[in-house]
């Protein structure tokens, strides 16, 4: 399987990792011929007592009953000493309480002090209304140490998961590559892999060609991650939406982040109406970063320099919504279409705030709201657009109370992607019709493939799309990440030998990309990649002491799961934008007139009030030939400005003049462009903060000059913007001469 990303109440695997406990036990009397009855009654008493222990949490007994040197190993490859592993079984017995597990030994060896045992130990969930059934064959060694057998290491040899009877999954090892083979690999992978210049948003989108040309005509292209919280992979999905948007005629891009948070979003991004930082704050935490507020600040620019281009906008697809909002939204519409159902509604809508969560009864309740709108859609002289947002509002609603009364893990996660699936489509032939979509969210949310009864979000959208569904998975090898925010950043070791992620670091490229659908299956890695894989992938709540290789590798088919493959060899933590006062913001080439020149500069950032004021900036492209810079704040109190330079010695004894445009939104107390020119010992000999002409409230692109001498012994010429008060400031098409 592999390890997908749940939110709050979801756990990382219904699987649970190669527990060897029980209370029933059979033997097999023929297999152990050769044996003697006593010692195969033995370990028959050892098999017991170790299932006791377990069915305890007893960990003195299975200290006792294990070697110190114990070890066990999964399918994937993954190995676990004593301490991890007794620790995992504990983890599961609280997750899952009701389980119940029998072992049937199916052959016995001994010889001397030492004996070989295959088993097949069933683990059954008594809870489970799908009859929810793991039965793992294993392999385990046992040593006769001072007079009593001990277990000295374990080994899956096959993994069957049911449900409703039917096998829903079957894990086996995986069959190490030789020398030769991954060399075979390795040679391939050099020459089918197209190497990716950047994560870094801004500048030429060329090195993503190859990723345009196999989307093609694909309807909704979702973009995935291996982990949340990682620089690379927001950046690149961010590069990713503008290749879509400016080349490609994708409008929507739909997150995996509540619906109603993601209202506030849109807004900002259609209208500039709001704050972008407060707007992420109300999604999930691991989008709470600079990456992804860098993304939105260049949608809501684009949007402002569209001209007939469609608007770009944003939605939210996840149903684990607030649930207070929800009911706001729902109640807002039946009291201007109908008031005097709102105590009624208002009533069915309370079960979504019950204590300990909605109960079963509660879809009813929602299933009447349901009813309620729609007939009050009919009469109604509303706009379509609230109608959609109170039906939306209601199906969101609905779906969060037949997530939560689901008793049962694995029908939460199935019942949250089948939602998540439903909400794109609706947005897809409802709210958007005929737009194309990129989505947002995890890879275990995207993929089409499904395991140990789980269905992601993808598989459905697979089944309804087919190819007009794209799908754009993420790997990495090693590096930092911070997975549920900006709490607390975990350190990712390099992956394992056996895992696939190492086969793909062998090709030195430290980003490249993989397109999986043209992988010609009859090679050496057409093989590999179709076939079962150890693959590492992190969810929002991983910490460093989740990060054993048992817990967070599990076997994938890339080529089922995925269209495209991007690897990141190293990967860094996204950045928090509330940090946005250290100095380096982006690097920034500005392009100069006629008679000037060209220079790099990095745009430094400070501020009187860093916790209200942020800034940020993306690289030049072609719709921005010199960046796109902005400077933001929350505050009425203080200012903020970006710092960049220009190279002095080119300009002595000359007059120099800046240039460019400038955009403003909700500005209460000024912004501006400013330019200074200092001599020795840092003396101002001129400057212009452009306090006469400083832009106030909300404008349009509005052309700036700044005109200024410099000395022949100048020593530095600085420019940037200043903002002072509460607002948002915009600049581009920035020029020298």
């Amino acid at each position: 399987m592999i390890v997908r990303d749940t939110q709050t109440r979801q756990i990382i695997t219904w699987v649970v990792f190669a527990a060897i406990s029980g209370s029933n036990i059979g033997t097999a009397p023929a297999s152990a011929q050769g044996a003697a009855p006593s010692t195969t009654g033995a370990i028959a008493n050892a098999y017991v007592a170790l299932a006791e222990a377990y069915q305890r949490a007893d960990k003195a007994a299975l200290f006792n009953l294990l070697l110190p040197e114990f070890e066990f190993t999964y399918t994937t490859g993954a190995r676990e000493n004593l301490a991890q592993y007794i620790a995992d079984w504990n983890e599961t017995i609280e997750n899952l309480p009701g389980l119940h597990v029998s072992i049937q030994v199916e052959r016995l060896n001994v010889s001397g002090n030492a004996a070989d045992a295959v088993v097949l130990l069933t683990q059954r969930y008594t809870r489970s209304k799908h009859g929810a059934l793991d039965v793992q064959r294993e392999d385990d060694r046992w040593s006769l140490r001072n007079g009593s057998w001990v277990l000295t290491t374990g080994r899956t040899m096959s993994d069957t998961f049911y449900l409703d009877g039917n096998v829903a999954s079957t894990d086996a090892p995986v069959a190490p590559l030789t020398a030769s083979q991954r060399s075979a690999v390795t040679a391939q992978l050099k020459e089918v892999a197209w190497p990716i210049h950047t994560a870094v948003p801004g500048g030429s989108l060329q090195d993503l060609a190859p990723l345009e040309g196999a989307i093609g005509a694909s309807r909704i292209v979702a973009m995935g991650e291996a982990t949340h919280g990682t620089s690379e992979f927001f950046s690149l999905k961010d590069r990713i939406f503008r290749l879509l948007a400016t080349k490609m005629g994708f409008t929507v891009l739909a997150m995996e982040t509540p619906w109603v948070g993601g209202l506030a979003i849109d807004k900002y991004v259609t209208t500039g109406q709001g704050d972008a930082p407060a707007a992420l704050a109300g999604t999930f935490a691991v989008w709470d970063n600079q990456e992804v507020l860098d993304l939105i600040e260049w949608m809501r620019a684009y949007n402002l320099t569209r001209g007939n281009r469609p608007p770009l906008r944003f939605v939210g697809i996840d149903m684990q919504d607030d649930p207070v909002a929800l009911s706001g939204v729902i109640l807002r519409f039946v009291k201007a279409a109908r008031p005097a159902d709102v105590s009624l509604v208002s009533t069915q809508l309370a079960c979504l705030r019950a204590r300990g969560g909605p109960t079963p009864d509660c879809v009813g309740s929602i299933a009447q709201v349901e009813s309620t709108v729609t007939n009050e859609a009919r009469g109604t002289t509303l706009s379509r657009d609230e109608i959609l947002q109170a039906e939306h509002a209601v199906t969101v609603a609905r779906e969060q109370a037949q997530m939560e009364s689901e008793p049962e893990l694995i029908d939460q996660v199935n019942s949250r992607d089948r939602a998540m699936a439903y909400n794109l489509e609706w947005f897809a032939t409802t709210a958007f019709p005929g737009a194309r979509i990129a989505v947002w969210a995890h890879d275990g949310h995207i993929m089409t493939s499904n395991s140990n009864g789980m269905v992601p979000m993808g598989t459905y959208l697979r089944k309804r799309y087919g190819a007009n569904y794209y799908v754009i998975g993420f790997g990495f090898d090693r590096g930092s990440v911070s997975p549920n925010g900006m709490a607390a950043v975990v350190t990712v070791p390099p992956a394992p030998p056996y895992a696939v992620e190492s086969v793909l670091r062998s090709t030195g490229q430290p980003l490249f990309g993989l397109n999986l659908r043209q992988m010609p299956a009859g090679t050496p890695l057409g093989a590999l990649l179709s076939s079962e894989q150890p693959m590492r992938t992190l969810g929002a709540f991983t910490s460093a002491k989740d990060l054993v290789d048992s817990q967070t590798f599990g076997n994938v088919r890339l080529i089922d799961s995925f269209d495209s493959l991007i690897f990141v060899d190293e990967m860094h933590a996204a950045h928090s934008f509330e940090l946005q006062h250290a100095p380096v913001v982006r690097p920034l080439t500005v392009p100069a007139a006629s008679g000037g020149v060209t220079w790099a500069t990095k745009w430094l950032f400070a501020s009187s009030d860093p916790s209200s004021y942020r800034a940020g900036g993306d690289a030049p492209s072609a719709s921005y030939p010199s960046g796109l810079l902005w400077l933001s704040s929350v505050s009425n109190i203080g200012s903020g400005y970006t710092v960049g330079t220009i190279p002095v010695a080119t300009h002595r004894g000359k007059r120099l003049r800046l240039t460019g445009v400038l955009e403003a939104a909700g500005v209460d107390k000024g912004a501006e462009a400013w330019m200074v020119v200092s001599g020795p010992n840092g003396k101002l000999e001129s400057f212009d903060y452009m306090l006469d002409r400083s832009l106030q409230g909300t404008t349009d692109w509005t052309p700036f000059t700044i005109a200024l001498d410099v000395p022949k012994d100048a020593r530095a010429i600085r420019f940037g913007l200043l903002l002072r008060g509460r607002g948002r400031l915009w600049a581009t098409n920035l020029e020298v001469q």
